[in-house]
């Protein structure tokens, strides 16, 4: 990707609106309500109140949920997992989540007003021009230090307001029993009840000022480690180790080159902020709102990691959109002993397991749930893990890390499937199943017309998880030269796919569990997972094949109206799955409108009534004080762009398989792909008209081109599709006819 500098011009009204910056922790949202103010929220994603991160309750096994799930009660489930929720909440106990911190308002001098605000993606700085002067304000980051120079060599800032959240907050800190920021000269500091304080500060210098934001273990040691990093920095060496690990970022980046405007520009705003986001010298991985968490309310959901999906969509991005580095930090989080430990005790809970890893869907950076108490869908939601493993998989399949591979990725899904190993029991027939399982968020939410119960037999996206699993166990082993569980194969060969309900017409089709077709819209598209992030669809029989395609169908007809911002990206990818090339780009035009605001942030809550139905009593609350933004939407809107333009399915490298014909000339170059791949492609009126191959690492691999039923191979005539045994670092090139 041809990095660029994108204009916006101001007044940008709402945080969520501003212009971001980003070192992976510390993030600051650039943005205006007056043309004589600067605004400058500021957060940081490691900055939590970990109090009440829940662990599964002993007492609720698997065996005593079945149980209570046989008595027919939805309720009888969630008191066995939750007992005591109810009296938390009223005792004033609130849920594990990460804190906002609040803004610094920057005073223009008379007589010069904000203009307008460029993101310089190539160099990760944000340049101010204003009206009435030459002059401008700038504001880097460093990559590599939590230090934001906000530059003003013309001394254009007047004057400097401190506001900490609590101004906005001040009711739920206290409910939660935070003391007042202590207010200093130049910032505050935010101490919590049980975890690291925060020290905020803006230090005014000769050139402007240097902020930062540092924990500490109290006040003192978080306002020492702030005001060392403030007097040490050096303006020229910051701007120096910025403008390097930019350019070392983007030198990894694909190149994409696509024939609308603001989807090219939506996409290199797509890398630039995950990069901010996913810094791999951040302490943590990027969460639900990355490193921006607005100043004026607690970020929803307690701005988590919610693993069922929306933290793997971010992730996925870092495989097709290259610089597969910035996916260790989750690794990291996931292989850490508090995660380790929590994951260990959950399993051991349900199942009595000592070697069992197990997730709940919602989660802090110590995998405590960030709820109070669990329920059916929290708790037994295995895929949530097993989606994690395939992230796991992923990155050894683009990288080639066996290392990784042999310490990190195959333990993690070796104790991920001991879960479902003791959960799988044989029926009468012979074949395994699941008893009692769910279908992520399916029946969570009666607001959104959906079922009240939570749970039913044989979810089918639990067990296509199986089979993926089991699938990325199998190919490890072999990668390693060591044997397979036997289990692993008799669970492949006795466990159905997926589970399906018979239509009025009497055609079967893939179902959400036993008994239980979709029979509403659903935000959630897990039991079409076969289909993606799965790719299954090539180990299917013709029946099983059709019961997909009918199922397909049937999520069609169902539409589209309480699909939540993460969903249309996923769905656009789903339908570029199926071969489908006009209507993923109709998706994301329709998602553009509804869920991309003025600053080209992805948000959860529709802009408007009328199209979407999702939350549709809150589109009308005011967006200056409910504005929802949710990282995962744009990485999975990027994600879905370059699975239009190229993607691996069955082992087949597909190029412009889902691109519209209104994008008649594109081109990509570098887009990686499964076993080590960087392919390129060029279009031209529609026409395919070049493909090139580079193998980062030897291999055998199949191509396939839209509009191509045969190429030239070096002179020579091939079918399609085609396979090559390719060398390592080996590059070839296919020519049309």
């Amino acid at each position: 990707m041809q990095p660029r500098s994108l204009t916006f011009p101001f007044p940008l009204l709402r945080t969520h609106t501003g212009l971001p910056l980003g070192n992976g922790a510390f993030g600051a949202l650039a943005w205006s309500k007056s043309p004589d103010t600067l605004n400058l929220t500021v957060s940081r994603n490691d900055f939590w109140d970990r109090r009440n991160g829940g662990r599964l309750p002993e007492g609720a096994t698997y065996g005593r949920l079945k149980e209570a799930y046989a008595t027919g009660d939805p309720q009888a489930m969630r008191d066995l997992l939750s007992p005591n929720a109810a009296d938390a909440w009223r005792s004033g106990a609130r849920p594990s989540t990460v804190l906002p911190v609040g803004r610094f308002e920057f005073k223009i001098r008379e007589g010069v007003l904000l203009e307008s605000g460029t993101v310089d993606c190539a160099r990760g700085r944000i340049e101010i021009a204003l009206t009435g002067t030459s002059a401008r304000l700038e504001l880097v980051m460093n990559p590599l230090s939590d230090v934001l120079w906000l530059r003003d060599p013309a001394g254009l800032i007047a004057a400097v307001t401190c506001r900490p959240a609590w101004e906005w907050c001040e009711e739920e800190f206290a409910r939660r029993s935070f003391d007042p920021p202590e207010m200093l000269a130049e910032g505050w500091v935010q101490s919590c009840p049980e975890d690291p304080a925060l020290c905020v500060l803006a230090k005014q210098r000769d050139d402007g000022y240097g902020i930062t934001l540092c924990l500490g273990k109290d006040s003192a040691a978080s306002q020492g480690k702030a005001n060392a990093l403030l007097d040490g920095f050096a303006g020229d060496a910051l701007l120096t180790e910025c403008e390097r690990w930019w350019a070392t970022y983007w030198s990894q980046t694909p190149d994409v080159t696509i024939p609308d405007p603001f989807w090219s520009d939506f996409l290199v705003y797509a890398h630039y902020k995950w990069g901010c986001a996913t810094n791999p010298h951040a302490p943590n991985p990027c969460p639900l709102q990355g490193p921006w968490i607005e100043e004026y309310q607690f970020p929803s959901w307690g701005g988590n990691y919610t693993v069922n999906v929306n933290i793997q969509q971010i992730y996925t991005f870092a495989f097709c959109g290259s610089n597969t580095d910035h996916a260790l930090g989750l690794f990291d989080m996931l292989d850490s002993a508090p995660c380790r430990e929590t994951m260990r005790h959950n399993a051991k809970a349900l199942l009595g397991i000592d070697d069992g890893l197990l997730l709940s869907h919602s989660i802090n950076d110590e995998a405590g749930q960030c709820q109070l108490g669990f329920s059916p869908h929290s708790a037994l939601d295995q895929a949530v893990a097993a989606w994690l493993g395939h992230i796991y998989w992923l990155y050894f399949d683009y990288t080639g890390d066996q290392d990784f591979l042999c310490k990190r990725a195959l333990p993690f899904m070796r104790s991920v499937m001991r879960v479902y190993e003791e959960m799988l029991e044989e029926r009468g027939d012979g074949t395994l199943w699941l008893p009692v399982s769910v279908s992520p968020e399916y029946g969570v939410s009666t607001t959104m017309f959906e079922a009240p119960r939570q749970d039913g037999p044989n979810s089918s996206m639990q067990l296509t998880c199986i089979h993926m699993l089991v699938g990325h166990l199998l190919d490890a082993c072999q990668e390693l030269g060591i044997e397979p569980e036997p289990v692993w194969l008799d669970i492949r060969e006795r466990t159905p796919r997926f589970c399906t309900a018979e239509g009025p017409d009497g055609r079967r089709r893939i179902g959400i569990w036993e008994g239980q077709d979709l029979a509403v819209c659903h935000r959630h598209h897990s039991h079409l997972g076969s289909i993606y992030p799965f790719d299954l669809l090539h180990e299917m029989d013709e029946t099983e094949r059709e019961q997909i395609d009918n199922g397909f169908e049937h999520w069609l007809k169902m539409g589209m109206g309480v699909w939540s911002e993460w969903g249309y990206p996923w769905a656009a990818a789903i339908e570029a799955r199926m071969g489908l090339t006009e209507a993923p780009l109709v998706l994301l035009n329709i998602w553009r409108s509804l869920f991309i605001n003025e600053g080209m942030t992805t948000v959860y809550l529709p802009r408007f009534h009328g199209v979407s139905a999702h939350r549709y009593k809150d589109i009308s609350v005011p967006r200056e004080t409910n504005e929802i933004m949710q990282f995962e939407g744009t990485a999975a809107g990027a994600t879905a762009i370059l699975e239009m333009l190229v993607h691996t399915q069955g082992g087949v490298t597909k190029i412009f398989p889902a691109t519209p014909s209104v994008w008649a000339d594109v081109s990509f170059d570098r887009v990686p792909q499964p076993g080590g791949l960087l392919v390129s492609a060029t279009r031209e009126k529609l026409a395919t008209v070049r493909v090139g191959v580079l193998a980062r690492r030897a291999g055998t691999f199949t191509f396939t081109a839209a509009g191509w039923d045969e190429a030239t191979l070096q002179g020579k005539r091939v079918k399609l599709p085609v396979t090559l045994e390719l060398a390592a670092c080996e590059q070839v090139v296919l020519l049309p006819v």
